[in-house]
């Protein structure tokens, strides 16, 4: 757990950091209720799931493509005010996807319309998100404060994935939908109370130079190249759990569908698990650190391909369960890792610029993963994709941290 006496002397004097906090958790409480209400609304509107793939899809797009480009353009901008206006403007967009399904009045293609409107403001929200955390922080307190807000917006996802069905049970499809929109209003109230220190300088030159003084700072940042290609190769290693389990417990493990849940419910507690428990795990030297959860992926990866092989279907599902927390934990304390290596790696300065194009790199490697891995199930048996991925992830791994740029890790 973050240790409570840095916690107690720390984190909770830090107000404004405690702000972004509390938005934080509203927002991933109302994403959680989202992943839900939405793809049940996407099918009662178009009974089509080439639609459903077609919208979700969608909501990628303004990450990867745009984000290069607003981490330069919000440095003119009052970030403060952008993070505000954004969730306000998320949220009356998502209020009215809800009034168009009540009135009956909305069409696939408004939906697929309203949602990159959407998608558009979270890729101008997220660099000032990420470039005011620092502003607002200790140093000494950043790597317990990088975990603490994940764990906390873990357990958000939590709550709000128990309470989705109940929610969608209760309030229907479109009441789920404005329990969505009220978060995201909810969240920019918070922030209107933040207090940011002033910018100790302005941007010198024009857009353009503030662009590719962003990029030749990635290009030349050789710590934050390995932090990016570590995220990718998270996100590759990712998909076989958790966009082919339904494939892998059917097919590889021969459960039934409720194997479905325990897993998702393992995966979802090991997450939580892993960041809160990074207070423990901090004390170890990052280059140790990612190279023994990396070999923890990969080794929970080959533990799955040998659960195949028991006789008992509850010893399957138990140990399946047990896997995918782990899973979760490791993965988990790697991205905290990760987020604190990044904020002590980068100029406070370039934070936004560097941000947008690290997540648009992250974000476009999702996709490809998953092409690939749906390219390689097409010849190879599901256990055998397991396989593969246990022996990609130690492999990565190990590779990565033997960069010599480990070495100046902080």
């Amino acid at each position: 757990m973050v240790h409570t006496e840095r916690f107690r002397k720390g984190i909770w004097t830090e107000h404004e950091y405690l702000k972004i906090v509390a938005a934080n958790m509203v927002n991933r409480f109302g994403d959680s209720v989202d992943a839900v209400a939405f793809g049940w609304l996407i099918y009662a509107l178009t009974g089509s799931g080439e639609w459903l793939a077609v919208i979700l899809g969608v909501n990628y797009l303004p990450t990867v493509l745009l984000q290069p480009f607003t981490g330069a353009w919000v440095n003119y901008l009052n970030k403060k005010w952008v993070m505000v206006l954004c969730d306000f403007g998320r949220g009356l967009l998502v209020m009215l996807i809800a009034l168009g399904f009540f009135q009956g009045w909305l069409t696939p293609w408004m939906l697929l319309m309203i949602t990159l409107l959407n998608s558009s403001l979270e890729a101008l929200r997220q660099p000032c998100g990420l470039s005011v955390l620092p502003r607002v922080l200790r140093p000494e307190n950043l790597e317990t404060a990088m975990a603490f807000n994940q764990s906390t917006c873990r357990a958000c996802e939590l709550v709000g994935m128990g309470l989705s069905g109940v929610i969608v049970a209760v309030l229907g499809v479109g009441g789920a939908v404005l329990v969505d929109a009220a978060t995201f209003f909810l969240s920019g109230g918070i922030l209107t109370g933040l207090k940011l220190p002033a910018e100790q300088e302005r941007p010198g030159g024009g857009y353009l130079r503030q662009l590719r003084s962003g990029l030749g700072y990635y290009k030349g940042n050789q710590i934050l190249v390995l932090v990016t290609c570590f995220c990718c190769l998270i996100n590759l290693v990712s998909v076989p759990l958790e966009s082919l389990r339904a494939a892998f417990i059917t097919e590889g493990l021969g459960l039934a569908e409720d194997a479905l849940t325990t897993g998702s419910a393992g995966l979802s507690l090991g997450l939580f698990l892993g960041a809160a428990g990074y207070g423990i795990l901090s004390r170890i030297p990052k280059r140790r650190l990612l190279c023994a959860c990396g070999l923890a992926v990969g080794g929970i990866y080959l533990l799955l391909w040998t659960v195949t092989w028991l006789p008992q279907p509850w010893l399957r599902a138990a140990l399946y369960a047990v896997l995918c927390l782990l899973y979760g934990a490791a993965t988990s304390a790697v991205g905290v890792a990760l987020n604190v290596v990044m904020m002590r790696n980068v100029d406070r300065e370039f934070l936004g610029r560097v941000g947008g194009v690290f997540n648009a790199l992250v974000c476009a490697s999702m996709p490809v993963a998953s092409l690939f891995f749906a390219a390689l199930q097409r010849v190879v048996p599901i256990s055998g994709v397991y396989l593969f991925t246990a022996a990609i992830a130690a492999a990565g791994f190990l590779l990565l941290s033997g960069r010599r740029e480990m070495a100046a890790l902080k």
